[in-house]
């Protein structure tokens, strides 16, 4: 764990001891669902910015009639009974899925609470606050990563590592978490290797598919410099630059990035 992370998770865990003594927060055990809201207690600004993606509004209730409970899907594009949500979109669209017994925490009380892809899809149930910059936090609903497997960026770690000049300045292009401005050395354990969280910001719909840029170019352009991989500074003028083709439509992305579908070398690598 980096300093950073060590920090912030002192202060979140001191403030929310405050707020259970004063009676703002209802006890949790490490293991209990509490829903986006009870995250947004501590984490007011992320709760903030990311009720604005797609993530949060993958799903809710349309109506609750005697006839049963129905809900939507994707923006409310698309109404399904409670068994049409259960049997095509709940495994991914709500928090605590259980596959067994095809219900989630909290389903029959308040079914909304836990709808949509919420903080504990990723960083777990409660107070556990796991923080995996790693592709296999999105694996389980994006099938993309299957691609992304296959692509230099997903091997670039290990790749630096086996270098003889791998230095701390790299992980900045190297790993996730330098990429994303985490205090990271080549000693520090657990990185990951570039991943979906480089690119996308799970937290924010400020540019188009949540990416940490306003385009692809400019996202690819941070890392694709240099002596060794200068195509951002070769790209401006050049023949694609003026068809209008980038970095994304040709590799891995089309105008949906999609990630490529056969072979590594058409994936967000190059």
């Amino acid at each position: 764990m980096t300093i950073r992370k060590h920090k912030w998770l002192v202060i979140s865990l001191i403030a929310m001891t405050f707020m259970l003594l004063a009676g703002v927060l209802t006890p949790v055990s490490a293991q209990s669902y509490m829903g986006a809201e009870g995250c947004a207690v501590c984490h007011q600004p992320q709760y903030d910015a990311w009720s604005e993606t797609h993530h949060a509004n993958s799903a809710g209730i349309s109506v609750i009639n005697e006839t049963g409970t129905f809900y939507w899907v994707a923006f409310e594009s698309r109404v399904y009974s409670q068994e049409g949500f259960i049997a095509s979109c709940a495994s991914c669209h709500v928090v605590g899925w259980d596959a067994e017994t095809e219900t989630w925490p909290e389903m029959d009380s308040d079914p909304d609470k836990l709808l949509g892809i919420q903080c504990e899809h990723c960083h777990g149930p409660g107070m556990t606050m796991e923080i995996d910059f790693s592709m296999d936090v999105c694996a389980d609903c994006h099938k993309q990563p299957a691609d992304l497997a296959l692509s230099r960026h997903s091997q670039s770690l290990d790749d630096l590592m086996s270098r003889p000049y791998a230095r701390d300045s790299c992980l900045s292009c190297m790993s996730t978490e330098g990429f994303i401005g985490e205090e990271v050395t080549v000693e520090t354990e657990g990185m990951s290797s570039i991943s979906c969280a480089a690119c996308h910001e799970p937290h924010s719909d400020e540019n188009p598919y949540q990416l940490r840029h306003e385009t692809p170019l400019e996202l690819c352009s941070v890392c694709h410099i240099g002596s060794h991989h200068p195509q951002a500074e070769l790209f401006p003028d050049s023949a694609h630059d003026k068809a209008d083709v980038h970095c994304a439509n040709c590799h891995g992305a089309g105008a949906r990035l999609r990630h490529a579908s056969n072979t590594a070398w058409y994936h967000p690598t190059f």
